[in-house]
């Protein structure tokens, strides 16, 4: 019998993770995480086989999102507002950036929110 395929599923929310173990629970074992800090951090403690990857993180806090706010902010005239709006958009490009920059490689499949369902 082969192991479970370990599947990290990085959200700013629940659906995602709830979704994966309600439709594809079988021979997948799933594990989440919040942000990008939580990423790295699990990725340091244990080894997962793929990455499903949320993009849009505009649920946590402003200090949560990994990214140079006070560039974007520079390069968006001065607003800090638009600046983590960004940060939040594309918060899956930053943590793959950060995953890079530890030289981590795993694969990754990207997914963008699901509208919430009754």
């Amino acid at each position: 019998m082969s192991r479970p395929m370990e599947v990290l599923v990085v959200e700013d929310g629940w659906e995602y993770i709830e979704r994966a173990r309600r439709w594809l629970g079988e021979g997948l074992n799933f594990t989440r995480a919040g942000c990008g800090q939580e990423t790295l951090d699990l990725l340091a403690k244990q080894a997962f086989d793929v990455l499903y990857l949320d993009m849009d993180f505009g649920r946590i806090p402003a200090d949560q999102l990994l990214g140079d706010a006070a560039e974007l902010t520079e390069r968006f005239h001065g607003d800090p507002a638009e600046a983590q709006q960004i940060l939040a958009a594309n918060q899956g490009v930053y943590i793959l950036s950060a995953l890079r920059e530890v030289g981590r490689e795993i694969p990754v499949v990207f997914s963008y929110d699901f509208q919430p369902q009754p």
